[in-house]
């Protein structure tokens, strides 16, 4: 789930440290599919235990995501909050809100690790933000 404010900034999260997977990186909000749950209710269920927030998503898309260790479908989604985010710390380090523009221009890489995914979704979203 990509999430934006008001102001149309991407509010992304610090991912805790105790991840095996991308621990200590700035990534959008999401998870896997329980058995049993439909996509959006695992993105429902995700936003809720991550930010500690309820909130209408809007379908975005899906893909075939890669790596040298999986492959998986991902269903994307977007939604809007303003916050305030009670964030689990078992998941989540911290939540901070960046500039999208800045975000894709590299204005953000030399202070944040931001994972690469973010920024193809950024820019697939631009009509949200832009």
């Amino acid at each position: 789930v990509l999430l934006f404010n008001s102001q149309k900034q991407v509010v992304l999260q610090l991912r805790s440290r105790k991840k095996e997977r991308y621990g200590w990186k700035w990534a959008y909000h999401g998870g896997h599919v329980a058995y049993g749950q439909t996509p959006l209710q695992t993105a429902t269920h995700e936003m809720m235990e991550e930010l500690g927030i309820d909130l209408d998503l809007n379908f975005h898309g899906v893909k075939l995501y890669e790596t040298q260790y999986e492959s998986q479908y991902t269903y994307s989604y977007y939604g809007f909050h303003d916050g305030p985010y009670s964030f689990n710390r078992n998941e989540v380090d911290a939540v901070k809100a960046f500039d999208p523009q800045k975000l894709l221009d590299g204005g953000y890489d030399e202070q944040y690790v931001i994972l690469p995914w973010v920024k193809v979704y950024l820019r697939e979203l631009v009509k949200v933000w832009g």
